[in-house]
């Protein structure tokens, strides 16, 4: 393969390791190059440089392992001053970088340095990794989103990180929150230019109207914060100008959307839909709480979780019309038929299958009690009448998630499960068996349950959330 086609590839988003090519250093061309840690995040290393003369394209070449060599997106080699961040640093490493120009097949580098990246932050807790099958790891799916509580949310004086790690569970990333503040629900932009985080102030008793949703780069710049009065457990992006999110009000959850710089407007109700339906008194109403809501682009539709209810449903984005509903009472195409216990991250799959993370529950108990198991299942779903056909599931009594689980599929047919309260995450090929596993602290024990984790998403590019490349 030409360096050429390598840059190509690159700019493409393509990074990757890569054996470090013998250079032959040309005196003059690149001159000045030096490195020095982000003022904000102490992860990213700032590499500055002046060309003296045009290339076709400039990168920088780094190293974070021994004999491992990767390379930031190629940009264009213009005569004059450079600048380009290196991500996907671990904390308190030892990194080696030069700069390269090239030009059609021949290269030039700067002579080669290092750096040492920041100390890892006070109070993140330390992880545990189990490597499992690297071979059988969903591609290119080398980072992992989530926050993660310093300690439990139930102790008070609780905060959560936002945070990306590596296979090998080292942090490339950190952000502390506020205290009290639940960031649960965090998620990479769906163009892939930044990360989305939730700021509620339910869970902290305070002023709810002040919550937050954020859309923010990995250098700390924040593009956009959208008012989320009511916001205590999930949202979903339409657009990197449009958020759906769940909001209560008066002890019943809304569904609103906000759009751009505009007040965030009601779309649903969900105390007058179950009057409506008669599936609720309405002179003995009672709170209606929901813990999950998702956006299905394909048919427009948004599903949410009702927990106060143990049902899912789905509603047109456009008209609000409840498409179809279902709830243990239907059946569930299990064996015997279990309630669903605290069913969260419920969401359609691309082929219109449902998904969603739950308790098991063995005989009575409610809501908030401890739980016999954890499951993911998967549903066929009959949108006439709300009927559901267990298509696949992944049940665990060894890994057992109380609170605020949830799963998703990753594009080669592995399962990405991250089990809440219990602080651990687990990557599952399709016929169950564990790929990869990490956890916080120590391995999960039910009776510590320190450090809570938030929705976890893989992350294939990082410097798509940084600066912008140049492309050919």
């Amino acid at each position: 393969m030409s360096l050429r086609t390598l840059g190509v590839l690159l700019a493409l988003g393509a990074l990757g390791a890569c054996d470090a090519p013998d250079k032959d250093p040309a005196e003059g061309l690149i001159r000045g190059a030096r490195a020095q840690l982000h003022p904000d995040q102490g992860s990213i290393v700032v590499v500055e440089w002046a060309q003296q003369e045009p290339t076709e394209w400039s990168w920088v070449e780094y190293s974070v392992d021994p004999e491992e060599w990767r390379q930031t997106p190629p940009i264009a080699g213009t005569e004059g001053e450079h600048r380009q961040l290196i991500v996907g640093l671990p904390y308190q490493g030892e990194i080696s970088w030069r700069v390269v120009a090239a030009q059609g097949d021949e290269t030039t580098s700067s002579e080669t340095s290092s750096i040492q990246t920041a100390d890892l932050p006070r109070r993140l807790p330390p992880t545990q990794v189990d490597l499992g099958d690297p071979a059988a790891w969903q591609p290119g799916a080398d980072f992992l989103f989530t926050s993660v509580s310093h300690r439990s949310p139930f102790k008070g004086d609780s905060r959560f990180w936002l945070v990306i790690l590596d296979r090998k569970g080292r942090y490339v990333w950190a952000q502390e929150g506020q205290d009290d503040v639940w960031t649960l629900f965090a998620r990479p932009s769906k163009d892939g230019r930044a990360i989305l985080w939730d700021q509620p102030y339910f869970w902290a008793l305070s002023d709810n109207e002040l919550s937050q949703v954020h859309r923010q780069r990995l250098d700390g710049t924040v593009e956009r914060s959208w008012s989320t009065p009511g916001l205590h457990h999930s949202f979903d992006e339409i657009d990197a100008e449009t958020i759906l999110f769940s909001g209560v009000e008066s002890g019943t959850d809304r569904v609103l959307i906000a759009e751009g710089e505009e007040p965030a407007r009601v779309i649903w109700d969900c105390q007058t839909w179950l009057v409506a339906e008669d599936l609720q008194d309405p002179e003995n109403s009672h709170s209606c709480g929901a813990n999950a809501l998702s956006w299905h682009e394909a048919t427009d539709q948004i599903v949410l979780s009702l927990f106060s209810s143990e049902a899912v449903l789905s509603i047109d984005r456009q008209s609000a019309e409840v498409l179809w509903f279902a709830e243990p009472a239907r059946g569930l195409g299990l064996p015997v038929d279990p309630p669903w216990a605290w069913q969260h991250d419920a969401h359609l799959l691309d082929e219109g299958s449902l998904l969603l993370f739950s308790g098991i529950r063995d005989e009575g108990g409610g809501i908030g009690d401890d739980l016999s198991g954890s499951a993911v299942y998967q549903y066929r779903l009959d949108p006439e009448d709300g009927g559901l056909e267990l298509e696949w599931s992944l049940p665990s009594d060894e890994w057992v998630s109380n609170l605020k689980g949830g799963a998703s599929r990753l594009a080669n047919g592995n399962t990405l499960v991250n089990y809440g309260d219990l602080g651990g995450v687990r990557e599952f090929d399709a016929q169950g068996g564990i790929v990869w596993e990490l956890t916080f602290d120590t391995a999960p024990d039910a009776e510590r349950r320190e450090h809570w984790v938030g929705r976890t998403t893989f992350i294939e590019d990082l410097y798509a959330m940084t600066e912008a490349a140049s492309t050919p």
